[in-house]
């Protein structure tokens, strides 16, 4: 996969170094920092970056994960504007797949040992999702990111939602739409 962004330079400072996926609204790719920090930036599509309430959702799926104090979340720890425009998030640079994509290299199923461990570390990550308020809604294989070093990262916040008791405590007025 290539894409248009890759060899260039996002906020003077982060230099696409390849496309690793495109979905219906971002694009992700890795990335190298001036220092040579290595992470991944998620870019929202350029033709959804005119809208607003997307540009609004996007950037607060971040600001709703970094609420979670778990190692089976994704850190976002920078967020911006392209120069064409489009919001980002750098997060963690991950190395691994996808649950759907490592069940399916195992023939598409997986000894119950592993999936009794899976499903362990998945339940911890959800109990500190809750914990903080939040509610992720879009819990599937395809979101679940199982690490090299043997862990686990439940990804995609895109349509979480904030508890009305928190709500009123957050900044961000996409939190608790229903998409």
């Amino acid at each position: 996969m290539e894409d248009k962004r890759v060899g260039t330079l996002i906020g003077g400072k982060w230099r696409v170094d390849s496309l690793l996926g495109a979905g219906s609204m971002a694009s992700v790719y890795a990335i190298t920092h001036r220092n040579g920090s290595r992470a991944a930036i998620k870019i929202l599509h350029e033709t959804l970056a005119d809208d607003v309430d997307i540009c609004e959702r996007f950037l607060g799926e971040g600001y709703l994960t970094n609420q979670v104090k778990s190692q089976g979340i994704l850190t976002v720890f920078d967020d911006g504007m392209t120069d064409d425009g489009c919001p980002f998030l750098v997060m963690d640079l991950l190395m691994g797949s996808t649950l759907e994509d490592y069940r399916t290299a195992k023939g598409g199923k997986l000894p119950l040992r592993e999936v009794v461990d899976i499903g362990d570390k998945i339940l911890d990550t959800l109990s500190a999702v809750h914990s903080a308020g939040i509610t992720h809604r879009d819990l599937k294989p395809q979101n679940v990111f199982l690490t090299d070093d043997g862990g686990l990262k439940v990804l995609d916040f895109g349509v979480a939602r904030l508890h009305e008791d928190r709500r009123s405590q957050s900044k961000l007025s996409m939190v608790g739409v229903v998409l």
